[in-house]
């Protein structure tokens, strides 16, 4: 847009220079007249007055293409009433900016959506009223469901679920393909940057590069060190997958010193219909699961298929 007006400033003092030698022109030939032979200089200033209407005309010609190309980028970002949606993208940056949601809700026009860092939105709150017509949306890491949408497999997981559902083995081939799958998710994480950098040329390097980002800024905002083991992390995937489709979690413990034998933790209890079922996560090919047998055999009235 500042261009065609810039050009167009241009064409307009450009279309003026023909009138200039023009007037030399008549000046030229009254001082000579009636021996107009003497003349000398009438060819130049009649091609200098033809050559800049010319490029007046080039230059005009260009602003009124820019100006086409700018009503086009217009267009392309026009918004519609009722139909388009604005994003505030990192909204804690700009405290006054969220204030202002409450008046751009009520003007009706348009619908809008604010993110960022929910530590930060809480924190840069001073001399702002934060508006009550907001609505916080929980997000959550890609569960493996998804992450196998993001590799391009739709297939994978509704045959999972089936044999789940109908406990039937998935088969050995079929079952090492699957944990194949479970590893790289495990390795790449559920965050959308790391799958983002994973997806591309299934380069695990660019996928680190992208969680030691998240990582260090996570580390900035609440901790110094991790120390995390392999059960916890185990846990810690299937608590994420598990509160993707469920808004709590449960778990059971009891303990009781003087008799070993009653002490049982339980790491998830979920619902399936009117029963109870017990969730143990072991790592690596641990199979005891002594506090899952004492747990379904104290409540065995009430316990579903325990896991």
């Amino acid at each position: 847009m500042i261009a065609s007006w810039v050009l167009a400033t241009v064409s307009a003092f450009l279309a003026l220079v023909p009138f200039y030698y023009i007037w030399r022109i008549i000046r030229e030939v009254i001082r000579v007249s009636p021996d107009y032979d003497k003349a000398q200089h009438l060819s130049a200033y009649g091609w200098c007055a033809v050559g800049t209407a010319v490029l007046a005309m080039l230059i005009y010609m260009t602003g009124l293409v820019c100006l086409h190309l700018a009503a086009f980028h217009v267009q392309a970002t026009m918004l519609y009433k009722r139909e388009s949606l604005i994003i505030f993208d990192e909204v804690q940056q700009f405290p006054r900016a969220r204030q202002l949601i409450k008046y751009l809700v009520a003007d009706g026009r348009f619908d809008y959506l604010e993110t960022g860092s929910l530590i930060r939105l809480k924190k840069n709150v001073q001399d702002i009223i934060i508006p009550s017509e907001e609505d916080h949306v929980e997000m959550f890491p890609l569960d493996f469901e998804e992450f196998l949408w993001a590799m391009g497999d739709e297939v994978t997981y509704p045959l999972i679920r089936h044999c789940f559902e109908t406990k039937t083995p998935l088969g050995e081939t079929l079952h090492r393909k699957v944990m194949n799958d479970f590893r790289q998710y495990i390795l790449v994480g559920g965050m959308p940057q790391s799958v983002l950098g994973y997806m591309k040329s299934k380069d695990f390097e660019a996928s680190d590069v992208a969680k030691r980002r998240i990582l260090n800024l996570y580390r900035a905002i609440l901790f110094d060190r991790l120390n995390i083991n392999e059960g916890m992390l185990m846990e810690n995937i299937v608590a994420q997958m598990l509160r993707h489709r469920r808004t709590r979690l449960y778990f059971y413990s009891r303990s009781d010193s003087q008799h070993r034998e009653n002490h049982m933790e339980i790491d998830f209890l979920i619902t399936e219909g009117n029963k109870i079922v017990p969730v143990e996560v072991k790592s690596g090919n641990y199979r005891s699961h002594s506090s899952l047998d004492k747990f379904r055999k104290k409540f065995v009235s009430v316990i579903g298929n325990s896991t």
